[in-house]
């Protein structure tokens, strides 16, 4: 993570809202996280293997959305195992 209140350079992203350049980031945890947080594995085994990745949220300096910077869609292959019914929320 960078020092809080910098502007930080993303690469390859610029904000989906502004097309701004400039980002400050606000988190960023210090290990990958898994893709997915409503996926059901079969066993411990499988779970421990889940596809990870990085979180580094930046909010836009040019209009103030807030956006995970390090998104990869590549990660993201949905599957039989994926469950988000919101039946008793």
């Amino acid at each position: 993570m960078t020092t809080p209140g910098a502007t930080v350079a993303c690469p390859a992203r610029t904000c989906p809202v502004c097309a701004s350049g400039g980002q400050e980031e606000v988190f960023g945890p210090p290990a990958e996280v898994p893709a997915f947080c409503n996926w059901l594995y079969d066993d411990v085994p499988s779970a421990r293997a889940a596809t990870t990745g990085e979180v580094r949220l930046v909010v836009c300096r040019g209009c103030g959305h807030l956006f995970n910077a390090a998104h990869d869609e590549a990660l993201l292959t949905y599957g039989a195992g994926y469950e988000n019914s919101l039946h008793f929320s």
